[in-house]
């Protein structure tokens, strides 16, 4: 960390502590990268990574502090049931005791101090429904408040924090859900990687934040050019991916095309100082699920179309069934 004037942060701490140790290959893979193309352990690169592999520990914190809350809540609407039963019970025995003692023919000032008393429950009772009714609705409000901030969770989870798209886990998640329907309606799947054309000499020459701001419009751009039952996502870096369920090889091709074309025609500016940033281009792998196949076997033949669109000049796009 040192000799790559890396800061001493707590998370900074655990990213290379688990590199160190070697317990995460993926982990490894993506530092070594860095390290190689002498790339700047930036905060914002460190908050990726982290929430890469370490974000399940927020998460699980998070989730925990929730769960809880919503055992304190849940404890303190069963208190409120509890008193309830027993304020009905008592004023089910009073009305017994009430009736017992009208069979019994009682005098008529009996039966006034009878009903007064009955009338007194009533009164006790009708407040103390009242206040129940209250303490009732507030419970439900705190849990219904209580769900939608574990909804929240669950949600930043899944999503890319610097591109706001879906993230590594989603992308995982939804692409075992999409090989599943697959198989089980025989529709085609397909899948593309992407990666930014020669991103880390834009990065050196214009900065990091310049390069975020660059890796935020293509995850946009990237999801704009999806339907709504596909899913973009950003894999890490500068290389993002996008699950096409019921699309041909043929129509991911010409998608993966419109994309690469819309990026590689876009101007870059400064919206502050107006300065020209050129343009970035893009080189995509297309992949076609075969029947049975391994998902890591999908991934991995889309990711060598990509290097294949490199090693051919970049700015391409390249077919892993070809």
């Amino acid at each position: 960390m040192a000799t790559h004037e890396i800061p001493p942060t707590p998370k900074n701490y655990t990213i290379w502590y688990a590199y160190a140790v070697g317990s995460n290959l993926d982990l490894n893979r993506v530092l070594d990268t860095l390290v190689d193309e002498e790339e700047a352990f930036t905060e914002s690169r460190s908050d990726e990574i982290f929430s890469q592999f370490f974000g399940r520990l927020e998460e699980v914190e998070a989730i925990e502090k929730t769960g809880q809350r919503i055992e304190v809540a849940l404890g303190e609407l069963t208190k409120l049931v509890g008193v309830a039963d027993d304020g009905t019970t008592k004023y089910g025995e009073t009305l017994e005791n009430f009736a017992g003692k009208l069979a019994k023919e009682s005098p008529l000032e009996d039966l006034r101090s009878l009903v007064d008393s009955v009338m007194q429950e009533t009164r006790e009772m009708h407040t103390h429904n009242k206040l129940f009714a209250s303490q009732l609705k507030q419970s439900s409000r705190e849990i219904i408040t209580l769900k939608k901030s574990l909804d929240m969770v669950r949600q930043e989870s899944l999503t890319d924090a610097l591109t706001g798209i879906a993230n590594r886990k989603a992308f995982d998640m939804h692409l075992r859900n999409a090989v599943r329907d697959a198989m089980e309606s025989g529709d085609p799947l397909s899948l593309f990687m992407v990666d930014i054309d020669f991103f880390k000499k834009f990065n050196d020459k214009y900065g990091h934040q310049v390069g975020d701001e660059v890796l935020h419009l293509v995850g946009r751009v990237l999801e704009r050019s999806v339907r709504e039952s596909d899913t973009a996502a950003r894999f890490g870096g500068e290389e993002f991916v996008a699950i096409l369920p019921g699309t041909t090889h043929k129509d991911a091709m010409g998608l993966a095309e419109r994309l690469r074309s819309t990026i590689a025609t876009r101007k870059l500016h400064s919206r502050q100082s107006g300065e020209d940033y050129g343009t970035i281009t893009m080189s995509i792998g297309v992949s076609l699920y075969k029947p049975g196949e391994p998902i890591r076997q999908l991934i991995k033949r889309a990711d060598t179309a990509l290097y294949a669109a490199k090693e051919q000049g970049r700015n391409k796009v390249v077919s892993a069934e070809e």
